[in-house]
């Protein structure tokens, strides 16, 4: 059962970023209606997989 969750999630993530790209935290998050620590987690999985990229880190001003 876990295994099949974990696919869903991450169809979701992938259906989300195909035609997206680049994508911010924040909308993927907002999307998916997670908060944007768990959308974190599953790009970060999906990155050590070879899945997806990440780019654009930078610094908030606030």
């Amino acid at each position: 059962m876990l295994k099949g969750w974990v696919e869903e999630i991450e169809s979701e993530v992938l259906g989300y970023l195909r035609g997206r790209q680049p994508a911010s935290l924040h909308d993927l998050a907002s999307a998916l209606r997670i908060s944007e620590a768990l959308a974190l987690s599953y790009i970060t999985i999906l990155a050590r997989e070879g899945k997806v990229t990440i780019g654009g880190l930078g610094v908030r001003e606030n």
